[in-house]
């Protein structure tokens, strides 16, 4: 089969013709690597460290080769062991295929969103562009080749093989269609474009020319040697090319570059081989290497910075491309190809630094495209240069998670450049169970497990650490509290339902009046987590015994495991949540249910305390001669008190948020008398037909955190079966502590 072959370190005059019957594969490698600013004698003044941030573009058993790059737009092509085909990559859009069929594509370029090559759909090549909004749309069809395609903005220009011994260069705009630019007869070839100026090498048989076109201007010859002009490159209204003067004998190869204004300036004048000049503005740069092919280096060229050297002559630097300020290059590094890259502000960057060849770059602004061999074919990567600064973390999320670890936290911010080890992201301290760098910008980090509380979140880089001094980087672990928990104090109805869904393996639902749930816990935060879904209706949730709010846990479709409230940030100490039944709901939902499944805890869930009647904080009056101890190994601490006399009281003061009294009830027992915090009294009755030791006879019930006082009275009162007025206190139970 008839194939045209394009590699851009082999283009001279014009593309090569080659019959064959595959295609020909150049060894080249694979990288995950990040670029790190070393020194370079040249680079004295280079001040903004900066590394390159790699992405592996594609991973397959595929031949992908020749990347170009516009702006943040990669193509290439990929040969799939039959003929090879047109591919397009962005960070948003992914890779898309823009041909699929039966023939050879080839000798793509990209300029924005436009897209140009060849291809052989009848035997000779033709010329095709696509956009994402135009599609395929074939340029040219005629009977002889049209090759060496490039593109700027939407003007495309090839050359097109018109005759036995000619060529000719032709252009195309969607508003002008195709325009043949030349018809002397003579090989021109190799067009370049930038915006509307066209550059082409023209050979007459002895010699060649530099040419260029601008629709205003038309044709004008720019340089035109004895021996040969060739290789020219165009930005703007600069040209640049190579041409070998009649002052080195034919040893060597100089360099030189054109403007309307300025004319012709040769910038080299020596007897190396200056060759494969690219210009982007007034910069231009070109591999120089000695006249017996030891070494190759890239330099570069201001009008107003001279020529400059970037690579090292052991770096066998080659192929340099060109974009703005920034040139790029592949060199060995002594055991393979890699790329590098070089601006005035951060000087010479190792792109790449690994075992495997990387070769064919191209950059577009910060953005670079090169190809790599994994061992087994070529593979597209790309990276984009960041300048080297301090990690700062903007945002978690999410920004909490529990003590057993496990939760992935995505981590934005900037400089996450140069991660490595287990130790680059830590969560208060601790290695993060892993993380992924996604971008300089955003890192996937799973937490480690840790105790509850909030932590800093912290990423090391080239830069240094993040600092810890704001907020983002704050992470809160908490500790998670299933809904079986014995702390939890439910009152009513509820049903316990098992489901892998849930935390813990399950959760509790009611639809009763009366129902409810208290939660005590000691922290600063409490989340409650339940499942949400058409047959749930609106909950009472109240903190601290403070006004109620409503939460609706109707769901059009059932879930699992939401975090439906959350107390916020509260005081350290302790607290009680309540939850109640409402039997309300939204006008969507079908039912009244309310469901707990956990409680996250920023701090702990607290039980009560057992305080003995013995207790020297507990208060007798009178202090002696009225109360009386009875010893027995039934009672709580093996005794308890009584009294049967006026007067006869007990005061105990407590911090917390609940007291339970305990006490013996027997036949002998009468009517106590009991206060809270100086409140209306309540008439309590340990009789009972039966003794009955450590009866929980009371309760204050939730009460808002703070001091409280509970005072205990006799009465001298009794129901008519009691055949006593005693009272007794045998200990209490508190959720605090006593004063």
């Amino acid at each position: 089969m008839w194939k045209l072959t394009e590699r851009r370190h082999k283009q001279g005059v014009g593309a090569m013709l080659r019959i064959s019957g595959a295609l020909v594969v150049v060894l080249a490698g694979l990288s995950f690597s990040l670029g790190i600013t070393f020194a370079h004698p040249a680079d004295a003044d280079a001040a903004i460290p900066e590394a390159f941030f790699v992405t592996r573009i594609t991973a397959n058993s595929l031949r992908d080769s020749e990347p170009h790059v516009s702006g943040d737009r990669v193509v290439w092509d990929r040969y799939d062991g039959s003929d090879s085909e047109i591919c397009t990559w962005t960070p948003t859009g992914g890779t898309v295929a823009l041909t699929s069929n039966s023939y050879e594509d080839g000798g793509q370029r990209v300029s924005g969103d436009r897209v140009v090559w060849y291809g052989f759909p009848d035997g000779d090549s033709e010329i095709f562009t696509w956009t994402p909004t135009t599609g395929v749309v074939r340029l040219t069809s005629n009977s002889y080749h049209d090759i060496r395609c490039d593109v700027s903005g939407d003007r495309v220009v090839w050359c097109g093989l018109t005759g036995p011994a000619a060529s000719d260069v032709f252009t195309w705009t969607p508003s002008g269609g195709v325009v043949r630019l030349t018809t002397g007869g003579f090989c021109d070839c190799g067009p370049y474009v930038s915006g509307d100026r066209v550059v082409w090498s023209g050979v007459n048989g002895a010699d060649a020319g530099v040419f260029t076109w601008t629709p205003a201007g038309g044709i004008v010859l720019v340089a035109a040697s004895d021996i040969g002009d060739k290789n020219p490159r165009v930005s703007g209204d600069r040209l640049a090319w190579m041409s070998p003067p009649t002052d080195d004998s034919g040893l060597g190869m100089e360099i030189f570059t054109w403007t309307p204004g300025g004319g012709t300036v040769r910038l080299t004048d020596n007897a190396l081989l200056d060759e494969y000049p690219v210009v982007s503005g007034d910069r231009v740069a070109w591999r120089g290497a000695g006249a017996g092919g030891a070494g190759s280096e890239v330099y570069t060229w201001t009008p107003t910075g001279g020529i400059k050297g970037l690579s090292t002559l052991d770096q066998m630097a080659d192929f340099p491309v060109i974009a703005g300020d920034r040139v790029v290059w592949c060199g060995k590094d002594g055991t393979d190809w890699e790329i590098f890259a070089w601006s005035p502000q951060a000087g010479t960057v190792a792109v790449t630094a690994n075992t495997r060849p990387d070769q064919e770059p191209d950059v577009s602004g910060d953005r670079v495209v090169w190809m790599e061999h994994d061992g087994s074919d070529w593979e597209i990567y790309t990276a984009v240069a960041v300048p080297v600064t301090v990690p700062a973390i903007t945002e978690l999320s999410p920004a909490a998670g529990l003590t057993s670890g496990g939760t992935t936290v995505t981590i934005t911010g900037s400089g996450f450049l140069g991660l490595s080890g287990a130790g680059a992201v830590k969560f208060g301290g601790v290695n993060a169970a892993s993380y992924t760098v996604l971008s300089p910008t955003s890192i996937k980090a799973v937490a480690p497990a840790h105790a509850a509380g909030v932590v800093n979140v912290t990423v090391t880089g080239l830069g240094g650490t993040s600092d810890t001094s704001g907020d983002a980087d704050d992470f809160t672990y908490f500790a998670r509290y299933q809904q079986n928990d014995s702390r939890l104090a439910y009152t009513g109805s509820w049903t316990a339902v098992s489901t892998a869904a849930a935390s813990g393996g399950s959760f509790r639902f009611t639809n009763s009046a009366g129902a409810s749930v208290s939660v005590p816990f000691k922290g600063t935060r409490i989340v409650w987590i339940a499942k949400k879904s058409p047959v749930y209706g609106v909950a009472s949730v109240s903190l601290d015994g403070g006004a109620p709010v409503d939460v609706d846990l109707y769901s059009a479709s059932v879930a699992y495991q939401k975090r439906v409230w959350d107390s916020g940030l509260l005081p350290n100490g302790l607290h009680t949540l309540k939850i109640s039944w409402t039997g309300r709901r939204a006008a969507s939902a079908t039912d009244t249910n309310v469901s707990v499944d956990a409680f996250d805890v920023l701090g702990v869930l607290v039980a009560p305390t057992r305080f003995e009647q013995t207790d020297l904080r507990l208060d007798w009056i009178p202090a002696t001669g009225v109360w009386k101890t009875s010893v027995t190994s039934y009672a709580s601490g093996g005794s308890f008190r009584f009294a049967n006399a006026p007067g006869a009281a007990v005061v105990v003061d407590f911090t917390g948020v609940r007291l339970v009294w305990i006490a013996k009830k027997s036949p002998v027992y009468g009517k106590a008398r009991v206060i809270l915090d100086g409140g209306p009294p309540v008439t309590v009755d340990l009789y009972s037909s039966t003794t009955v030791y450590r009866a929980k006879v009371w309760s204050t019930g939730f009460l808002a955190p703070g001091d409280h006082t509970v005072r205990i009275e006799w009465t001298g009162t009794k129901r008519a079966a009691a055949t006593g007025t005693n009272i007794n206190v045998d200990a209490v139970d508190i959720i605090g502590v006593l004063r």
